[in-house]
């Protein structure tokens, strides 16, 4: 369920990231995007930002359009009435690194040896 729930997280930031600065999204992908809501805040996440700063704890990171439009310790953003919560406790966001390098499928069939 974990592995299911990071998986969900991570389309959701693919999604962001490529609607901001990407090419149109295959229907292949789009299968395995849920969230489709304007303004989503991602609570209570771990987030490391990819600068070699320090690992920050207990944060939110509200999304508006399609883009990070805040990023602050639990309860500290001001969130609108209508916005998309998605509790993400436990988890750990990396923005940024959407499909830099990935293995979800192989090209043809793999027999091991």
């Amino acid at each position: 369920m974990k592995q299911i729930k990071l998986i969900l997280l991570t389309a959701l930031l693919l999604y962001v990231h490529q609607i901001s600065f990407g090419q149109e999204l295959s229907k292949q992908v789009t299968d395995f995007i849920e969230v489709h809501d304007s303004i989503v805040v991602i609570k209570n996440v771990t987030l490391i930002d990819g600068t070699g700063g320090a690992v920050k704890y207990n944060q939110d990171i509200l999304l508006r359009n399609k883009r990070i439009a805040a990023i602050g310790n639990v309860g500290d953003i001001k969130l609108p009435e209508n916005v998309r919560i998605i509790n993400a406790t436990g988890k750990t966001v990396i923005p940024g690194l959407i499909m830099m390098h990935e293995h979800l499928f192989h090209a043809k069939p793999y027999f091991g040896t």
